[in-house]
């Protein structure tokens, strides 16, 4: 059995292989790459469908890119060459080599939701050689509770980076841990981004998590920063194009001045290991340490939740708990050493 001849809208009259050269293009949207090593045993029907998947079910770069790589991983799994071929063995082989690979549950919970969610789609749009239900209870997806302490930046190991940065890197781990954007926010900002509401400073978020708006307020010393950032460029809040510049010699290369999610990791790990650091302090570690610090001042897991994008509560509940085990550490007897 072959798919279903499917057209996709959003890729028009071009080939699969011209549109993933247009993709090439652009450096924020690497999950390209994942779709041409598919096209390695995969037909260009069944790649066009995982193209169509991608860019109409999905609206985050990094959502697509992990996405992008389950899929290509589960179809070199199965052994297939054609969605056409699908059968209830190919999802039974997939899910115990996946359960065994030696990773952990979460990421098995996310690669079995990403399968899932392609053969879902591609049900409802081009239709599927096996039942939506069987691929439901083939492919079922645990239930995970990982629970692990946040890593974190304590106040004087920020004011550390801070001090020790550039104007741009200033502005960006002040944006991090000072209004907590996830890194593909933070690569998205335009300068017209910097915006006041109500006289005071504040973030624009455009197609946060979700496809969602949000206005994130900032503190004076963020804005500061920033504005002396873009000072120091020659340029204001009003000028069009990226918020952050990369600097590096390949911009004019790839012909993108936009700082990019991994340009942003390159530059924090660069500044933690300046100012001597002994801890794995990611962007999404100062996002974290924004959630501890606005938790702990507002007490109130909506507000937190507002302000980080989350599309509930439940996300926030963690920061709760790493505070009441602040509280618990503060009631720990002391040894000290009676001769120090």
């Amino acid at each position: 059995m072959t798919p279903p001849s499917f057209e996709l809208k959003t890729l028009g009259t071009e080939p699969v292989d011209v549109f993933l050269a247009s993709l090439r293009e652009d450096p924020r949207r690497t999950y390209h790459v994942h779709v041409e090593e598919a096209l390695g045993f995969l037909d260009r029907a069944s790649v066009a469908l995982m193209l169509g998947f991608l860019l109409s079910k999905l609206d985050s770069e990094h959502s697509r890119r992990a996405y992008a790589r389950h899929l290509k991983e589960a179809f070199s799994i199965m052994g297939l060459s054609s969605l056409g071929e699908l059968g209830a063995g190919h999802l039974v082989r997939y899910r115990e080599v996946l359960m065994t690979d030696g990773r952990g549950e979460a990421s098995h919970a996310q690669a079995l939701y990403a399968v899932r969610s392609f053969f879902d789609w591609c049900a409802d749009v081009a239709g599927l050689p096996v039942p939506a239900r069987t691929v439901a209870q083939l492919l079922r997806v645990p239930q995970v509770e990982v629970v692990r302490p946040f890593t974190t930046a304590t106040l004087a190991e920020v004011v550390r980076l801070v001090n020790a940065a550039s104007p741009r890197d200033q502005a960006l781990v002040l944006v991090m841990a000072g209004a907590g954007l996830r890194v593909s926010e933070v690569a998205a900002l335009d300068a017209t981004d910097l915006i006041e509401v109500d006289g005071q400073p504040a973030l624009w978020v455009r197609k946060g998590k979700g496809g969602k708006d949000r206005i994130v307020p900032i503190a004076e010393e963020v804005s500061v920063a920033l504005h002396r950032y873009l000072a120091a460029g020659g340029r204001r809040v009003d000028t069009p194009g990226p918020l952050f510049l990369a600097e590096d010699r390949g911009v004019i290369a790839r012909g993108d001045d936009r700082l990019s999610h991994y340009g942003i990791r390159k530059a924090l790990g660069r500044l933690v290991r300046f100012v001597a650091i002994a801890k794995r302090l990611t962007p999404h570690a100062l996002r974290h340490t924004f959630g501890m610090e606005f938790q702990r001042r507002s007490k109130d897991s909506r507000k937190t939740a507002k302000v980080l994008g989350h599309s509930s509560e439940r996300p926030t509940w963690r920061y709760t708990d790493h505070l009441e085990l602040e509280e618990l550490r503060a009631c720990l007897p002391r040894y000290r050493n009676p001769n120090g």
